[in-house]
């Protein structure tokens, strides 16, 4: 599970691109095993940060992938 403490890591590596004078910046995490439930309140707090499971992505493609499945991709 992907903590705040991750999160806020990676948003402060992420958000210096501001520096570019975008003014819609989004965030998008991505994290295999989820989000703990304080992790998906700050990034609801912070706004524009989406966060994203595998699973989100299996069912967006309408796959079922197996834990074998996984492994075997990242081999």
């Amino acid at each position: 599970m992907l903590r705040i403490s991750a999160l806020e890591n990676i948003r402060g590596m992420a958000f210096p691109c501001r520096q570019f004078h975008y003014s819609d910046v989004h965030l998008f995490v991505f994290a295999r095993t989820g989000f703990t439930e304080e992790c998906r309140k700050r990034a609801e707090t912070l706004g524009r940060v989406h966060l994203i499971t595998f699973d989100e992505i299996c069912a967006f493609f309408d796959e079922t992938v197996t834990l074998e499945e996984q492994v075997s991709l990242t081999v």
